[in-house]
């Protein structure tokens, strides 16, 4: 058997696995324990191995506020700021049993789009209104039209409106 290198970078949580000068390595793979820890193996373009930890997803958070479209959106405390990015999310990990998205603040609808779920192979995918969410899931501006097409909204037991029409 051959040698292998492996270099890792804490800060992007990115492995570089190669083989080591004049090494023959024909089979790389992981345990079980690194898969079942969300561990992945890719080759780029470029012939490289590497093994990278995915982030975990049990919930897609959603903040049409302060949320940002370049965050996981796996925790309340990095949430995506567009409906369009959490569905892609959704659609993503469905795989791994994710079927929710949790609405934190409203989300504005400012042109003529449709919302709907069921396209994204989740089991049962919903939209819930998270518990600090006081005001409207989502808000239609004035010239604006919003669809809401086989979209299962659930309000968490709050009894302020879920969609405003401006």
């Amino acid at each position: 058997g051959g040698k292998y290198v492996v270099s890792f970078d804490p800060d992007t949580q990115l492995e570089r696995v190669g083989v080591a000068a004049g090494d023959q390595l024909s089979t790389i793979a992981l345990n079980a324990a690194l898969t079942d820890d969300n561990w992945i193996l890719y080759v780029d373009g470029d012939g490289n191995t590497y093994a990278r930890k995915l982030p975990k997803y049990e919930f897609i958070y959603l903040d049409g506020v302060s949320g940002s479209d370049s965050n996981l959106g796996n925790t309340p405390q990095a949430p995506v700021l567009t409906f369009e990015r959490a569905k892609a999310l959704l659609a993503q990990y469905a795989s791994q049993g994710v079927d929710t998205i949790y609405v934190m603040n409203t989300v504005g609808i400012s042109d003529a789009a449709t919302y709907c779920l069921s396209d994204t192979d989740a089991v049962n995918p919903k939209l819930v209104r998270y518990d600090t969410c006081t005001g409207p899931m989502f808000r239609v501006e004035a010239g604006a039209a919003a669809t809401f097409d086989e979209l299962a909204i659930e309000g968490n037991g709050a009894s302020t409106v879920l969609v405003e029409v401006e």
